[in-house]
């Protein structure tokens, strides 16, 4: 029997877990009860002035709004296949968000030069691309490898090998905890 290969690449893990333990800060938020569609695992989280979090928002994001990634956490819920999607937090629970280590995320596509490289600058989109409306290749809260004028915020992060895996994930390191 000869041997053969599945796939063209290799996963690097699923979409929000942590990907390093050796220096890593989690902490948790409640999510605002106005995120209806709930924080998907591995996803950027920004904080309200309520102190809850939610997924990005063009209007609303800076730098300062930042909190860091929403991270895949095993639970018990009483509300767990109320939409059919595990792979999230739903309004008015609590979320659990790496602040400084590294974790598992979904590089947007972009114009297909949304390349990465270890140690490179990471942008996560807040708002899509007004030329290439409705759809450009990259979704609110992808992160990205340039900035896109006002659709795109630097965060103090970096890529940890600059590996893609055919999922479109990548390996996001936050080298510093934001200060909130």
């Amino acid at each position: 029997m000869s041997g053969s290969v599945i796939g063209i690449k290799l996963n690097l893990g699923w979409l929000g877990k942590i990907t390093r333990s050796a220096d890593n800060i989690v902490e948790t938020r409640v999510v605002s009860d106005t995120e209806t569609l709930g924080i998907e695992f591995g996803a950027p989280v920004f904080i309200n002035d309520d102190n809850t979090i939610r997924n990005a928002l063009a209007t609303a994001d800076t730098l300062a709004k930042f909190a860091g990634f929403a991270i895949a956490e095993v639970r018990q819920s009483t509300t767990y296949g109320v939409d059919g999607n595990f792979a999230k937090y739903l309004p008015n629970t609590s979320c659990d968000i790496l602040t400084r280590g590294s974790i598992i995320a979904v590089l947007g596509l972009g114009d297909g030069a949304n390349v990465p490289v270890a140690g490179g600058a990471v942008f996560v989109r807040t708002e899509l691309n007004a030329l290439d409306a409705p759809y450009d290749g990259a979704l609110v809260g992808d992160v990205e490898v340039k900035a896109d004028g006002t659709n795109t915020i630097k965060i103090p992060a970096s890529f940890t090998t600059g590996y893609v895996d055919g999922n479109n994930c990548v390996e996001v390191t936050l080298q510093t905890k934001n200060s909130i």
